[in-house]
């Protein structure tokens, strides 16, 4: 009965994972006594945005929603949650509005899944900027099959180019829900080494799962 239940459960988030983040009306309104009009008018927006972009070619959509949502403020954690380093879901985003490299990252990770594309081409990345800071950085990038190259969505960049375009960053690792990889020769191959970000990785995705079951379509 254990496993039929956690099939069941799996199934269900499964398929809110496509329609994640969605607000019903009766949650906007929540939204807006609680929150104040600015993050209603911005959840709103965002639904709209979303069921547009749906209508426009899948190339279209790449770079519109990577244009539309690096249009959020940018702000660092320490500053916008008081912590160093918060994962900020995808609700927390659109209702705060601001947030940091990683928040944009997944933001962008859960639409386009509403917009067709599959999870597994789909693959946060830990960069370094070739600066004198040398930061470490978060973006997501897009893998439409396995010879093709891979495609930057960055909050730093309104352009979406392939990484090996993108002669400022250099990639340390990348991740997925499906695992951890490394790149070799243009290649993405599984990486078994403990990183840094497991462990909020990890508690990030239960968050997300929690709220899935709230804010999902129910189509």
């Amino acid at each position: 009965m254990r496993i039929v239940f956690l099939l069941h459960v799996y199934v269900l988030l499964l398929f809110a994972q496509k329609c994640y983040p969605y607000f019903s009306l009766e949650q906007q309104q929540n939204i807006k006594d609680k929150y104040g009009k600015f993050a209603y008018n911005r959840v709103v927006d965002y639904q709209k945005t979303i069921a547009a972009l749906a209508k426009k070619p899948q190339q279209k959509r790449l770079v519109f929603l990577n244009r539309y949502i690096n249009q959020f403020l940018s702000q660092y954690d320490s500053v916008s949650t008081k912590y160093d380093d918060y994962w900020s879901t995808p609700v927390e985003f659109l209702l705060t509005g601001r947030g940091d490299c990683e928040d944009y990252a997944f933001l962008k990770y859960y639409s386009l899944i509403q917009l067709g594309f599959a999870p597994k081409q789909l693959y946060f990345a830990i960069v370094k900027e070739k600066s004198e800071k040398k930061n470490l950085h978060m973006v997501l990038c897009y893998l439409q099959d396995k010879n093709a190259p891979l495609l930057v969505l960055d909050n730093l960049s309104f352009k979406v180019l392939s990484l090996n375009k993108r002669y400022d960053l250099k990639p340390l690792y990348f991740f997925n829900p499906q695992g951890y990889y490394k790149l070799k020769k243009n290649k993405l191959i599984e990486y078994h080494q403990k990183t840094d970000t497991q462990k909020i990785y990890s508690d990030f995705l239960k968050k997300v799962n929690t709220e899935m079951t709230k804010y999902s379509c129910k189509r």
